[in-house]
């Protein structure tokens, strides 16, 4: 399940996941994002992963990528951390991390919230 609560005055949007993560659940919420005329184009993402299972195989990342870039389009920048605490997610969200080629988009993975917003609303790199 996803769940999300915007915050309009920092431009920040709380994604938390939780239980098992399908890759249905993971494009919907990617669409949800696309079709959005409420988050601000320069928009900061903070993922909770902390209780989630990932229920999809690793080869499915790259299609994740390709529609992550599709649902970015029309955003100036979006800045995403994502927080995990177990070590198959942390992998998970690492390849992805590695795999973003998106020019607008910049992706970390954090294991603490302090890390994560440092880096997220930090200088731009």
């Amino acid at each position: 399940m996803i769940t999300r609560e915007y915050e309009a005055k920092s431009c920040t949007l709380k994604a938390k996941y939780s239980g098992n993560l399908t890759l249905d659940e993971l494009f919907q919420h990617l669409n949800h994002l696309s079709e959005s005329a409420e988050y601000d184009r320069r928009l900061y993402i903070l993922t909770d992963g902390y209780e989630v299972k990932v229920d999809f195989p690793a080869d499915a990342i790259e299609s994740i990528m390709e529609t992550t870039a599709r649902a970015l389009q029309g955003y100036t920048s979006v800045r995403e951390a994502i927080l995990v605490d177990s070590p198959l997610e942390a992998a998970y969200a690492t390849l992805y991390q590695s795999m973003n080629e998106i020019s607008n988009y910049s992706v970390r993975v954090f294991s603490t919230v302090e890390a994560a917003n440092e880096w997220l609303y930090g200088e731009d790199e």
